[in-house]
């Protein structure tokens, strides 16, 4: 053991520039390696906490877009769900802790002279106790 260590530390000196940059190489490599790691890691972190913010534990159910014979109408001339249809969820549905429905629409908006395309989501207070993502409250 001591004679291939004596070999080696003489190989080592012989050629300082090959082994400078074979140390080089070895350090640039594991270095890449910890970064694509914690860039992985930080990547699935942020998803996972973005995922929460929505609420994991929120079901959203849509009514499907209407059909005309062989023709997609689209979703905005589907038929809406009402309250009678939450009531029948929230009573049919074993194991649920709230229905709250929301209601979406798209407005221009007008703030002093500048207006633009937009849109907006209203529901009962419910939907932010059950969740975990926030809903601002009030008019803005």
């Amino acid at each position: 053991m001591a004679g291939s260590l004596r070999v080696a530390l003489r190989s080592l000196s012989a050629h300082p520039l090959r082994s400078a940059l074979t140390i080089l190489g070895i350090v640039i490599g594991i270095a890449s390696v910890v970064v694509i790691i914690a860039t992985g890691t930080g990547a699935r972190e942020r998803i996972a906490e973005q995922i929460g913010n929505l609420g994991a534990n929120l079901v959203s159910i849509n009514p499907g877009s209407a059909r005309d014979t062989s023709v997609r109408l689209g979703s905005s001339n589907s038929p809406m769900l009402s309250e009678d249809d939450a009531a029948a969820i929230a009573r049919e549905i074993p194991g649920l802790v709230a229905v709250a429905p929301v209601l979406y629409a798209r407005a221009q908006f007008t703030a002093g002279p500048r207006t633009g395309p937009g849109a907006s989501a209203a529901s009962r207070p419910t939907i932010s106790a059950h969740g975990n993502g926030s809903w601002p409250t009030g008019r803005k």
